[in-house]
C-alpha cells in the first residue's frame, strides 16, 4: 500500500485495510462504481498516478479480464 500511496502504482487489497487512507484521500478507489460483495479486493492508486501511462495500461488490461 505504501507504494501506491507514494504514487508508484496500484495496490489490490481488501477495503478494510485502506478505508482510512481512502477517507483521508491518500488513496482513491480505482473503479468506484464497482463493488464486490463478500471477500473482494479493490484496485487503489494515488490520484496523481492516474495520469501515468503504465497505470492506464493496467486499468485497460484489468477491465478486459473476465
Amino acid at each position: 500500500m505504501e507504494a501506491a500511496i507514494n504514487g508508484y502504482g496500484i495496490a489490490l487489497v481488501p477495503e478494510a485495510l485502506v478505508s482510512l487512507d481512502v477517507a483521508e484521500r491518500r488513496l482513491a478507489i480505482l473503479f468506484p462504481q464497482s463493488r464486490i460483495i463478500g471477500s473482494g479486493f479493490y484496485g487503489l492508486f494515488s490520484p496523481s498516478a492516474r495520469k501515468a501511462k503504465t497505470v492506464e495500461q493496467f486499468i485497460t488490461w484489468l477491465t478486459q479480464e473476465d
